[in-house]
Order: C-alpha cells, then structure tokens, then sequence
C-alpha cells in the first residue's frame, strides 16, 4: 500500500470502487467529483492524479461492472462442471448480493445513456450466452434453452428493480428457490 506522509494513497480502484458504489446508491447522476472526494477524505487533485475527467472515470466503473459480472463469473463457472450446480451458483450470485443488483438497476434505468448502453448491450449478449450453454448442457433443445436464457435474464432484471422498492420482500431465499425450481421445469 502506497503511503505519504503516512497517509494511504487512494488508487485508481479505490477512485473506481467509489463510483461503483454510488452509482448503486444513486444512480449515473450519484458520480460526481467532489462527492466522491469527500467520501474518500481526499481532494481533486487526487481525482485527476487518476482520470482525466469524469467520463473516464464512468468508463473504468463500467468496465470492473463488466468484468465482474461476466469475466469473473464465466471464469468461477468453469471449474463447476455439473451444469445443475452451474446454475445454482449462477443464482446465487445473482440473487443474493444487493449492491450488485442496485447497480444493475441503475444501469437499466439509464439504458439509452450512450456511454451504458454499449455496457449493457455486451453484458446481456454474454450472460444470455453463458446461460444458454448451462441450459443447453442440462439437456434442453436449442431453442428451450434460449426462451429459459431470455426469462432467467428478465426474472433477474425485475429482481433487481423490485428489490430497491421493497427489499425485504425480495431478500426471501426461497423465493429464489422457487423461481430456480420453475427454470428448472420440464421442457415443453
């Protein structure tokens, strides 16, 4: 860990971390410099140390929202080869954290933003394929495996939004247990 003068050097993850979390707390608009100096105890220079502006910093913050939420994913499911425990961590992940799923609902609801939208685009095309493989290595036909890709997605998209709502109804582990033994059904 960096340090001057004895004090902790903020990093470019620190700075990224920060966006992120506002961005949860209060969406695209919650990203603003100075706030985020101010919860970090730091000033601008150290901002700028990091980012030319602003947008930079948006880019770094939906970039480690892709990483995490695709690359690291795919790569934890990799070592899972039984595809039923494939999705139950896949549920798991998705259904359990809530400042991830904060995040998620923020970046749909700016959906048209030109600097989200790209993000999204490539998020829901990679997840929708990683889902689509679990499902088509569970045994269900192309196109079942698709319609169950399509609806997981937007069961986990409505979580997301309904759980900022009214938290401690969606905080309920069964009920995702319940939409996991429904994805699960039998094919048509």
């Amino acid at each position: 860990m960096a340090t001057r003068n004895g004090e902790r050097l903020l990093t470019r993850e620190d700075w990224t971390r920060a966006a992120l979390r506002a961005i949860g707390e209060g969406g695209i608009a919650a990203v603003a410099v100075d706030r985020l100096a101010t919860e970090l105890g730091t000033t601008r220079g150290s901002f700028y140390w990091h980012f030319k502006n602003r947008q930079d910093l948006l880019v770094a913050a939906l970039e480690t929202w892709e990483k995490e939420g695709v690359t690291d994913v795919e790569a934890a499911l990799a070592a899972v080869a039984d595809p039923a425990q494939r999705l139950r961590a896949i549920f798991v992940t998705a259904f359990t954290h809530p400042a991830a799923a904060d995040i998620e609902a923020a970046l749909a609801a700016r959906a048209a933003d030109p600097l989200v939208a790209p993000a999204l685009r490539r998020v829901t095309a990679a997840r929708l394929r990683l889902l689509r493989r679990v499902f088509a290595d569970l045994g269900y036909g192309e196109r079942e495996s698709d319609e169950r890709a399509r609806i997981f997605h937007v069961a986990y998209l409505g979580h997301c939004q309904a759980r900022r709502g009214a938290p401690e109804v969606y905080a309920d582990a069964a009920y995702a247990e319940r939409l996991m033994e429904m994805l699960l059904g039998p094919a048509r």
